[in-house]
């Protein structure tokens, strides 16, 4: 019975193609299918709470949120997209206003290399 059944595995294995797995469930290994709108919704959110704070000059939470929107947008995007910069500058503008220059300059300089990036890409 073990031969019989061991050979009737190997044949089934043998005759799948090498792609087993169906769309369902690798989606559902992924996350959902969703999971890439939400965290770019999540995203959005956390960028336009930190303007609202930023306005408020609430400038700790402003700069709370903005962290989590650069993670979000990082997590997205990848670390060279230009969409980083808006953050990055935010979180620049902050820095600055909280006296953190160093700071202010990493952020600012992140920008810059960003819209390098950009405009090498384009040309």
């Amino acid at each position: 019975n073990r031969r019989k059944l061991k050979a009737r595995r190997q044949t089934f294995i043998a005759n799948q193609p090498p792609d087993v797995i169906t769309e369902e469930q690798r989606v559902s290994l992924r996350g959902g299918r969703n999971t890439r709108d939400i965290l770019k919704r999540n995203a959005t959110i956390k960028y336009q709470k930190g303007q609202a704070y930023f306005k408020a000059a609430n400038y700790t939470m402003a700069q709370k949120y903005f962290e989590q929107a650069l993670h979000a947008r990082l997590m997205l995007l990848g670390p060279n997209h230009v969409n980083l910069a808006e953050v990055h500058d935010a979180l620049g503008c902050i820095a600055i206003l909280q006296g953190d220059t160093k700071r202010a300059d990493n952020h600012f300089d992140a920008v810059e290399r960003l819209n390098k990036l950009c405009q090498t890409i384009w040309l």
